[in-house]
């Protein structure tokens, strides 16, 4: 008696035994003839239909070449009783031989959601080489079809889960829905709870814009009230754990200032982000320009905004705000609670610089000396108002330098 067989075409192709061996298959039409049979099998395959399908020659050169492909394939199976794969005029799977494609359907059948997801791996004969010709016109609509039945039954399985449920429990059915549908919002939804489930709001809300930027392609598609209402929730939750106003997300007005001073687009109704739980954050506030009005430096001022926003960056385990963000508080008044707040950070850094003459020039900046540039430390701010550290007032008021004399060029610190 032959062995029992486990063909898995949903997916890349595998071939095991009942012990779980490898069984190795040759020849790709061998493979692509075992799923013609596995699609057909309550049917059955002629020699004719299955030798133009995938050869394309004469009848006669046709038949010729499936009957050496059938003398190889059982060998390579153990399946040598020929009678065992139909007779002269059909080719069946021998009864010994179990594909997953059968599985599949079966729990389809069955209405076990479950069951048929956890056997679907991937397309019909995934990664297979044979793109051409009749065989890849059955393949294509062969897939569409496997596509459209597994799609509605991700879909079925998600809908049926009680909103109570454990969310975990379905998260790879939602991974799989989104492959064969990115537009699917069962699948998108499911797996927004899933986040909110870990307590991760960074994913909720990637998870949501993800789903946003694939209905972008459709006119006038937008998230379900559902959905929307998911994604506030998250927040809301996240907010609650940190301590932090759910009135204070809601204002997102300075994300509209900043589009229209640096002409930037951006997606309708923004969320603000909430402040970075697992590392320290902070925001470099755009450099003030103190200088006289002939000497103005506002270029210069922001360029040294924007190198110090990249070198805190480069800093491992710190996570610094985005300079675009920070520039809306340009020239503003706003006090540092509010800016750390708004850009969902900890820590501020400010700073200024101060251009007198053509070639005498002073700065005022964190941690910073040139030889152009006599360099005065500013605040690292928390967003108390209180300061971490900064310059020293001297003896009548006004700041030291951070370096001077024969030591400039060193960086000196007071915390």
């Amino acid at each position: 008696m032959a062995r029992p067989l486990t063909i898995n075409l949903l997916g890349p192709f595998e071939a095991r035994d009942a012990g779980g061996n490898d069984v190795t298959v040759h020849s790709r039409r061998a493979r692509a003839l075992l799923a013609c049979l596995a699609m057909d099998a309550g049917e059955g395959w002629t020699r004719t239909r299955l030798a133009t399908l995938l050869w394309g020659r004469s009848e006669q050169q046709g038949r010729s070449s499936l009957r050496q492909e059938l003398v190889q394939l059982r060998k390579d199976l153990g399946v040598t009783v020929p009678g065992d794969w139909g007779d002269e005029t059909f080719v069946r799977l021998p009864n010994q031989i179990t594909t997953d494609v059968a599985l599949f359907r079966s729990g389809l059948s069955r209405g076990d959601e479950a069951k048929a997801a956890s056997i679907w791996r991937g397309e019909l004969l995934q990664g297979a080489a044979l793109t051409r010709g009749l065989f890849a016109d059955w393949l294509a609509l062969s897939r569409s079809k496997l596509r459209q039945q597994a799609s509605e039954c991700f879909a079925r399985a998600l809908r049926a889960a009680q909103d109570g449920e454990d969310p975990l429990r379905l998260e790879g059915i939602a991974q799989k829905l989104i492959m064969l549908d990115p537009l699917s919002e069962d699948g998108h939804r499911c797996l927004m709870r899933c986040a909110a489930f870990r307590r991760d709001v960074a994913a909720v809300i990637d998870r949501y814009r993800e789903y946003v930027a694939n209905l972008g392609a459709r006119a006038g598609a937008e998230p379900s009230a559902a959905m929307k209402r998911l994604l506030d929730e998250a927040i809301a939750a996240a907010a609650s754990r940190v301590g932090v106003s759910t009135t204070v997300l809601g204002s997102t007005r300075w994300i509209s200032e900043i589009n229209c001073q640096h002409h930037t687009a951006a997606a309708p109704q923004p969320e603000r982000l909430l402040p970075v739980e697992n590392a320290a954050s902070l925001a470099v506030v755009p450099f003030l320009d103190l200088s006289p009005g002939a000497a103005s430096r506002t270029a210069l001022a922001d360029g040294l905004t924007e190198e110090t926003t990249t070198a805190m960056a480069r800093i491992p385990g710190l996570f610094v705000a985005a300079r675009q963000s920070c520039m809306v508080y340009k020239n503003t008044t706003v006090d540092a609670r509010t800016i750390a707040q708004g850009l969902g950070v900890r820590y501020l850094v400010e700073g200024s610089i101060e251009v007198r003459g053509q070639d005498r020039s002073r700065e005022r900046a964190p941690h910073r000396r040139t030889d152009q540039l006599s360099c005065l430390g500013e605040q690292l701010r928390r967003p108390t108002g209180g300061f971490l550290c900064g310059p020293q007032p001297d003896r009548h008021g006004g700041r030291q330098p951070a370096s001077t004399g024969p030591d400039r060029g060193r960086d000196r610190t007071r915390a």
